[in-house]
């Protein structure tokens, strides 16, 4: 079957606006499509978090398990260990899963 040049463009356009949409729509949204949760920002969570560390005499504050105990002994929110994470740039899973060992370590979970 023969396609017209007409029929051709309409497939063309059809085919770019789905693409779009779909663009759209997963627009803020992670590789699994998941809507990823975006910190709101605390400006004096790094400021606390550093003069934290200073004060326990760890030397290297971008390390996941420092960050970890941080965010056990202090109970910030799942929202500032993101940014804390990000903006050292430790990967917030690495993070989560230190928080999970420190846990198993301490006798709780």
């Amino acid at each position: 079957m023969r396609m017209t040049i007409r029929q051709l463009r309409s497939l063309i356009h059809e085919s770019w606006a789905d693409q779009q949409a779909n663009a759209a729509r997963m627009q803020g949204r992670g590789r699994t499509g998941r809507t990823e949760r975006i910190p709101t920002g605390d400006p004096g969570a790094m400021a606390a978090y550093q003069q934290w560390a200073e004060d326990e005499g760890h030397v290297t504050p971008a390390a996941s398990s420092v960050l970890a105990t941080y965010v056990l002994d202090n109970s910030p929110d799942y929202d500032v260990m993101v940014q804390l994470a990000t903006e050292l740039n430790i990967n917030p899973n690495d993070v989560r899963q230190e928080m999970g060992r420190q846990l198993r370590e301490r006798g709780t979970s």
